[in-house]
């Protein structure tokens, strides 16, 4: 039993030991060179002060840690080490013992090219702004599903452009997580990169300030993605840099884009996302005394809206802001319009009536303005400036806007107007000297007076003081006979200053306008309440002419009542005494023609 039993046992157990031993002989028959003289690592540094030294074959035994952590994914980590050591990863070959936890590389050749190990995106684009100078290359170490993403989307591209680089090569181990790049090739101008609106208006001004006009910007890609699916966001970017005028190219993969042939500008510029932002926008340009500005309009339909039928809607907002004058143009690709020498009224009064028309433009002249802005109403002005061409023809002088410029007292005058945005404009030349000298006296202030009117305001004192009655009436008659005796009507301008006070005063002979400013500037100095008025004279006189003509008298105010004053037709040849002198309307109808809403009323005898 027992030896039966034995040998049941201790055959198969013979059979075991020599499989065993057979085994190991083969194990140990694997050819591994002197494997018994090769250094120990236990830690990576320790390989790679050995490397350091630039064994042509790298021979090593590992601690069984340190073995599992280098032969883990297909030598993953020892690419890598070999990689820090400047050995050119992709020549070498591996042999290994895994019994032994033995390597061995041969093949080895130094490259020593710059690396970085990577464990996530910041770490690459970081990696890649050191490493982005070497122009020869270099090498990205990464966990092998970075190197998936890097290799696969347009991360890569993004990170080596915002260094700089615009063309290269890449080769890699994606398994062992392992991306070179060679060849680089850098942008061919300069360039930003771009986090946001205030850094891209930053990086504008700094291309402006180094006279640089054709640079990329590089973005954040969700900037970049934001400024691409919304238009809007795009113009309000643009509109809130220095950049003008400019050509551009985008690269979506990249998210950069080039500007060239760029112009900056340093005008204000407001961003309108309404139309009722466009008012308001250029108000806060007068107030400030800005004359070149832009408006930046991120919803391209209301550029649109104002830019259609030649602006009409533009010029009616901009009227109702207070500008009067100016010069626009537009970019309609970028949405944005351009205004020059703008003309804006701060505070800008809105005129529905005549009455108001009148008031404010005679309150304009006392104040010493030299443009006039009138912000009409569309009825207004059309009252006021009807058919200019077609009326001369029929009434000679007889559009209101004349009897306005005359009554307030301005000789000589540039007149304008947008018919689309009803305004008017009236930049004053020059002032009747009798206003301008009344100006003065009311004022106290004389510097803007002409050598000549201060002339004639001396003179003109001398006959005031002359005439002066306890009775205004008398005082105004001699006044009047004063006219008659020392002026000589001409029919002609021999000079401009027979258009005026100083013709008639100073050098004896006048026109219509001469003997009415002379009038004007003598009664007003003698305390007397006088107005211009304007109109046309039927001349139905043995000495005159047949037709309508333009002319210019007084009104007088006695007792609280305004009646005509002419003293030009009272000093004309054969014409009855002092019959145009203190006449009510009734008689002056019978010559006289004048618009009555433009004037005060007047009294009928």
């Amino acid at each position: 039993m027992h030896r039966n039993h034995y040998q049941k046992v201790f055959i198969p157990g013979l059979t075991i030991l020599m499989v065993s031993l057979l085994f190991i002989f083969m194990i140990l028959s694997v050819p591994v060179p002197a494997s018994a003289q090769s250094p120990y690592f236990s830690e990576e540094y320790q390989l790679l002060n050995y490397l350091d030294d630039h064994p042509s074959q790298a021979s090593f035994n590992c601690s069984k840690e340190f073995y599992t952590k280098l032969q883990e994914n297909e030598f993953f980590e020892l690419y890598h080490a070999l990689v820090k050591a400047g050995i050119d990863y992709s020549q070498v070959m591996i042999s290994y013992n895994d019994f032994l936890h033995h390597i061995e590389v041969s093949n080895i050749a130094y490259t020593n090219t710059p690396w970085a190990e990577c464990s996530d995106m910041e770490s690459v684009r970081q990696a890649v702004r050191d490493l982005a100078s070497n122009r020869d290359g270099f090498i990205l170490l990464c966990p092998w599903l970075l190197a998936d993403n890097l290799l696969e989307g347009s991360a890569l591209h993004r990170a080596l452009i915002r260094s700089g680089i615009e063309s290269y090569h890449t080769s890699y181990a994606q398994d062992a997580g392992i991306i070179r790049v060679t060849d680089i090739n850098y942008l061919p101008v300069p360039y930003a990169v771009i986090q946001d609106y205030a850094q891209f208006a930053s990086a504008i001004a700094g291309f402006e300030q180094m006279g640089i006009s054709d640079f990329y910007t590089v973005f954040d890609p969700d900037l970049f993605q934001r400024i691409t699916d919304e238009p809007q966001q795009y113009t309000i970017m643009i509109g809130t840099s220095r950049l003008g005028n400019y050509r551009s190219a985008t690269d979506p993969v990249s998210c950069a884009i080039r500007f060239s042939e760029v112009e900056f500008t340093d005008a204000p510029r407001e961003i309108c996302r309404s139309i009722d932002d466009v008012p308001d926008a250029i108000r806060r340009m007068g107030t400030a005394g800005i004359r070149n500005f832009e408006l930046i309009f991120p919803d391209t339909r209301i550029f649109e809206a104002l830019a259609a039928d030649d602006f009409d809607l533009l010029l009616n907002l901009e009227a109702s802001a207070g500008m009067s004058d100016g010069r626009i143009s537009y970019s309609s690709s970028s949405d944005r319009i351009i205004f020059t020498d703008a003309e804006i009224t701060a505070n800008a009064v809105m005129l529905q009536s005549l009455p108001e028309a009148i008031a404010y433009t005679e309150s304009q002249v006392n104040s010493g303005a030299r443009d006039i802005h009138l912000f009409c109403s569309a009825e207004l002005f059309e009252a006021l400036m009807g058919d200019l061409l077609e009326f001369a023809v029929i009434h000679n002088g007889m559009n209101r806007i004349y009897d306005l410029i005359a009554h307030a007292g301005i000789f000589n005058y540039d007149l304008s107007s947008v018919r689309a945005s009803h305004v008017i404009n009236i930049h004053i030349n020059q002032l009747f000297p009798g206003t301008a000298v009344m100006q003065a006296v009311r004022s106290g202030d004389s510097s803007s007076l002409t050598p000549r009117e201060l002339q004639v305001w001396s003179a003109a004192s001398e006959i005031a003081k002359a005439s002066l009655s306890p009775n205004p009436l008398q005082t105004a008659r001699t006044i009047h006979d004063w006219l008659c005796s020392h002026v000589v009507y001409v029919d002609d301008d021999f000079t401009d200053e027979d258009d005026n006070a100083i013709g008639a005063i100073l050098n004896g002979q006048a026109n219509c306008d001469g003997y009415s400013d002379a009038f004007y500037l003598i009664g007003s100095l003698a305390g007397l309440n006088i107005r211009y008025q304007h109109g046309d004279i039927y001349d139905k006189g043995p000495y005159q002419q047949s037709k309508a003509s333009t002319h210019l008298w007084n009104l007088l105010e006695m007792d609280g009542q305004w009646r005509m004053v002419d003293v030009t037709n009272d000093d004309v040849p054969y014409s009855q005494p002092y019959r145009w002198f203190n006449a009510g309307s009734a008689a002056a109808r019978e010559m006289f023609y004048w618009n009555e809403d433009m004037t005060v009323p007047i009294a009928l005898y």
